[in-house]
């Protein structure tokens, strides 16, 4: 799908309960973390490219009840190169990877991404993009059937 000023193309998404990521060997961490959450983990990977000028591109899911969940921070899974959140996009060079959300697991069926430009939400959001994610049959059995034990995001 095409903004005014960027281009999204959402490949599908992933549920899991954990993430396995590299530590932080630099300062001493311990080599491997799991990342949990009390819910679910939802990642959706995605292709994102500026047209206009540099900047970011920011995801949320709203849900069937009208709730919105802002994707986590570059930081929540730290994974360089894949997750999209604050990445900085350059004119013409398209970026994959994906945008990680920790939400409720009856929050999945119905759920839709939006995207929008900026680090803050728009005020007029001339460039939202809303895009159905296809979650709207899912019953609570079909979330815990496609969610995942554990992905893991080493390198």
């Amino acid at each position: 799908m095409r903004a005014r000023n960027f281009t999204v193309n959402v490949h599908g998404f992933r549920l899991a309960r954990t993430y396995t990521v590299a530590g932080d060997a630099l300062f001493s961490g311990p080599p491997v973390r799991t990342l949990r959450t009390p819910g679910v983990w939802m990642s959706v990977v995605a292709r994102v490219e500026a047209l206009q000028e540099p900047g970011y591109v920011t995801a949320r899911l709203r849900t069937r009840d009208g709730y919105y969940y802002t994707a986590n921070s570059g930081a929540r899974p730290h994974v360089p190169g894949v997750n999209l959140s604050e990445a900085e996009l350059s004119v013409g060079l398209p970026q994959s990877g994906a945008y990680f959300f920790e939400l409720p697991p009856d929050q999945v069926a119905g759920a839709h991404i939006q995207f929008y430009w900026g680090l803050l939400q728009p005020p007029d959001m001339d460039s939202l993009l809303d895009i159905d994610l296809e979650t709207g049959q899912m019953s609570p059995q079909d979330v815990q059937t496609r969610t995942t034990d554990n992905i893991d995001l080493r390198p």
